[in-house]
């Protein structure tokens, strides 16, 4: 294969992935599932100290603040509601958040 493209002229492809890394993305199989728990640990703090300070906080302006996808937030938002940890009272447009607790049940 390496002849093929030497033979064409085509370098050899530089992916930009480490050769010990395993995973999608570059993350390697002993670092990668830590530091994306840190990750979602920190983005679940913002997301909670956002409602705590304005509980009309909408997905998108969470989005904003955490500097993720909406669709990541709407993630974080089911898990945050399956703990318990956050509620939403009211409808969609009227109403708002209230943060349960800052202890995962």
């Amino acid at each position: 294969m390496a002849n093929l493209r030497q033979k064409a002229g085509i370098g050899r492809k530089n992916t930009g992935i480490h050769p010990k890394n395993t995973g999608i993305g570059g993350i390697n199989a002993t670092g990668g599932q830590k530091t994306t728990q840190k990750t979602t640990q920190k983005t679940t703090q913002k997301i909670l100290a956002a409602m705590k300070d304005n509980p009309n906080v909408t997905i998108s302006e969470l989005s904003e603040i955490c500097g993720i996808t909406i669709d990541g937030v709407k993630w974080q938002l089911r898990n945050l509601a399956k703990a318990g940890r956050i509620m939403r009272i009211g409808g969609d447009r009227g109403g708002h958040w209230e943060v349960r607790d800052n202890t995962p049940r």
